[in-house]
């Protein structure tokens, strides 16, 4: 079996066993929330906190990758943007609706990112991945609060910048490169604790995607969700490559970068939507049905424009 099937479909079923684990029961609602908070506050810090203290960051294109990626995301946004009134017309969707088409155009799975590129493309991988989350997360956060508050006209979910800071992959990210910049590093019990914790995220990340798929809420698949899919699982690996390629990225490099553009919406984007006013069925249904669909597109996508 070709390695990027065999990563995919061994992403896939720790997914398809958090989501089994949550139709069962085996795990109830409450100890779903505290896992997600000990992933997400703690176990992926750690990941990235070990990549960046343990990267060569001058044997990597950190500036080109992070701007192909960048690049991508903020092109893909616009256009999206530029499109809104024509698709709104033609398809009779509402504003909120089109708020859950965006996000989930633009965001991306960064735990099923992480653990398709740990197991692909190694620690060079996930040094380029954290090295572009600084950058991605900001941008992302800050275009969906804004196109939320405009096409939902929700008053709150104001943007704060200082809110950033506290977003673990934010500080994470800033943490691992300060010590790694600045020759630091950690005492080596401290790095190997640090290795330990993180190790843990990659497995309970992906449980956690599955526990957030709701087949229910599939429905029929309507233009909003197929537009949005198109999006996110073609589209913006397509531009990803583009710019990979105008950027003079390749081989692994390439490979990591369209699979950034190329992996699921993140189920973040689900929180935001309910939160702000947004059409929170539709980003659910939005996506689980890219969470699926990208078994199928993501190792197409890297046989396509990555095949090395």
């Amino acid at each position: 079996m070709p390695p990027i099937i065999d990563s995919v479909s061994t992403i896939l079923l720790v997914t398809l066993l958090g989501w089994a684990m949550k139709q069962t029961r085996f795990v109830s609602e409450e100890q779903w929330n505290g896992f997600e908070h000990i992933c997400y506050q703690v176990f992926f810090p750690a990941l990235i906190i070990h990549a960046l203290v343990k990267a060569d960051l001058s044997s990597v294109p950190a500036v080109r990758f992070a701007g192909a990626i960048i690049g991508a995301v903020v092109l893909t946004g616009a256009l999206m943007l530029l499109a809104a009134p024509t698709v709104i017309r033609l398809t009779g969707m509402s504003r909120p609706a089109f708020s859950s088409v965006f996000q989930g155009a633009i965001r991306w799975n960064t735990f099923m990112a992480f653990g398709l590129v740990d197991r692909l493309y190694g620690p060079r991988g996930m040094t380029l991945i954290a090295i572009a989350l600084a950058g991605i997360i900001p941008i992302i956060n800050v275009a969906s609060v804004m196109v939320l508050r405009s096409y939902c006209g929700t008053p709150g979910g104001r943007f704060n910048p200082l809110g950033l800071l506290r977003n673990p992959f934010i500080w994470s990210s800033g943490v691992g490169l300060l010590l790694n910049l600045t020759g630091l590093g950690l005492p080596g019990p401290v790095l190997a604790a640090v290795d330990i914790t993180g190790r843990a995220s990659l497995a309970g990340a992906l449980l956690l995607v599955g526990s957030g798929l709701r087949l229910a809420d599939l429905g029929k698949p309507d233009a909003a969700l197929i537009i949005s899919s198109v999006v996110k699982l073609f589209v913006l690996p397509l531009l990803a490559a583009g710019l990979g390629h105008a950027f003079g990225l390749k081989g692994a490099d390439l490979g990591v970068l369209v699979l950034c553009g190329a992996v699921p919406t993140a189920s973040a984007a689900y929180i935001l939507s309910r939160q702000m006013g947004g059409d929170a069925p539709l980003m659910a249904a939005i996506t689980t049905a890219q969470t699926l669909a990208s078994a199928l597109t993501l190792p197409l996508m890297l046989l396509a424009l990555a095949p090395g």
